[in-house]
């Protein structure tokens, strides 16, 4: 039996799914962080800083689709790094 020498992966198995141009654990942060002092203040103040956040996630994002899961994990195995 001959095995192929290159196997075609689906671009959806590869690519991370994204919501108005962010990873999906970027807009739990994001509402996390805007609709949670929103929810306590019931200010709009928190609007104002949905949008700096939201374009500084999607100019990451766009870089590195990942780049959430690679900062976490980073802090997760901090003292391996840091031996």
């Amino acid at each position: 039996m001959d095995l192929p020498d290159v196997i075609e992966i689906p671009s959806g198995l590869v690519q991370p799914r994204t919501i108005a141009g962010l990873p999906l654990e970027g807009v739990i942060l994001l509402a996390a962080a805007v609709g949670l002092p929103w929810i306590a203040f019931h200010s709009l103040w928190t609007l104002l800083v949905a949008l700096p956040a939201w374009a500084f996630l999607k100019y990451h994002s766009q870089r590195d689709p990942l780049f959430i899961r690679l900062w976490a994990g980073q802090f997760w195995f901090k003292s391996y790094y840091h031996g």
